[in-house]
């Protein structure tokens, strides 16, 4: 609406009539970004001053670094994957993953960091039980490349980690194969578990997600988190929260760790 205010008398009443609901969804549904609108309303040219008015900051990008700075030294990795969908004004892609995707190799670009939310234990030999879904395998990496360098390294002795991996297909989701296996040759990585939730057998019909894997092994995340007191870690869309959740519940009240009334208790 704040635009029809610079464009012509019928674009504005066009702009008027998105604004107040009437094709909102029809917009919505192709994916339009506002340099799209702008293109569909040439007659609106507000000014510089104005322009930054009408539009709001983008929003930067997270990535979480999937290395450690002491295992590979000198160096920052990420994990991205290409953000891409399909929309009824044909395929989009995120603005993030698109300019990274256009990048040459020794181009310089602007970034910033800032400190995650994690916490870790001050004694390497407490367990670790991580789930990684799809490109929150990123920093599950970078823990156990962490204590891959202290154990291997600094000669230190680490506890046991256990790493749930979902995603939906092998073949193409599934990062970092011939590391995981370095990782447990040299004792670091005690298990791996993965949830191909579209491949065969299971899929179709069936999907298989992470927290059905952790509700397979009860009695591993029973002895890991309840019993030595390890510590659990999860990155990933947070639809998939409330059944990890009840997964973690369940493991516990399963190895007799809490009541089912104890439950949430033991969760907080």
């Amino acid at each position: 609406k704040a635009l029809a205010k610079f464009a012509s008398t019928s674009e504005a009443a066009e702009l008027k009539e998105i604004a107040e609901g009437a094709r909102f969804k029809e917009l919505q549904d192709l994916s339009v970004s506002f340099f799209d609108i702008f293109k569909m309303f040439p007659s609106a040219k507000p000014s510089l001053a104005h322009l930054f008015g009408l539009l709001p900051a983008m929003k930067w990008r997270l990535y979480s670094i999937a290395n450690s700075a002491d295992y590979t030294p000198g160096v920052i990795e990420l994990t991205v994957v290409i953000n891409q969908w399909p929309s009824k004004g044909g395929l989009k892609t995120g603005t993030s993953t698109k300019y990274i995707q256009k990048l040459k190799v020794g181009d310089r670009i602007a970034a910033t960091m800032t400190n995650g939310t994690f916490t870790f234990p001050k004694d390497d030999r407490t367990p670790m039980v991580m789930t990684g879904l799809g490109t929150g395998i990123a920093p599950i990496r970078s823990f156990v490349q962490d204590r891959m360098y202290k154990k291997t390294v600094l000669k230190k002795e680490v506890g046991p980690m256990v790493v749930f991996y979902g995603c939906r297909h092998e073949r193409e989701e599934f990062f970092y194969k011939e590391e995981w296996e370095l990782y447990k040759k040299e004792g670091v990585l005690t298990t791996l578990i993965n949830a191909f939730s579209h491949d065969k057998p299971h899929y179709p019909p069936k999907m298989i997600f992470v927290n059905q894997r952790m509700e397979e092994n009860t009695r591993l995340l029973g002895d890991l988190l309840g019993k030595q007191g390890g510590y659990f870690y999860m990155c990933g869309l947070a639809v998939a929260v409330p059944g990890i959740d009840k997964a973690l519940k369940g493991a516990m009240v399963a190895e007799g760790v809490c009541t089912k009334q104890g439950e949430d208790a033991w969760m907080a």
